[in-house]
């Protein structure tokens, strides 16, 4: 499971937006950023979250959109630890 609280809320908001499907266009026009600032909010994002190799952006948004499709299915509460 990533742990996004690890992100700044605008890596994190970059993240959310590409996880939901938006490009790079629709990403920078919703948070009023230019190409190079994006491509630095993702790049920092991937390292930060321990994801590297090749198309770390695809690698990127499927994990965190698997994670909000996990986080909402009923009954997939972890038990607390005792």
């Amino acid at each position: 499971m990533l742990d996004l609280s690890i992100l700044s809320p605008r890596q994190r908001q970059a993240v959310e937006l590409l996880a939901e499907g938006c490009n790079n266009r629709e990403i920078m026009e919703q948070m009023d950023i230019k190409r190079g600032t994006l491509k630095s909010y993702l790049h920092l994002a991937a390292l930060r979250l321990g994801i590297s190799g090749s198309h770390p952006r695809i690698k990127l948004g499927v994990a965190v959109y698997q994670q909000q499709l996990m986080s909402q299915r009923p009954g997939n509460e972890r038990p607390s630890p005792s």
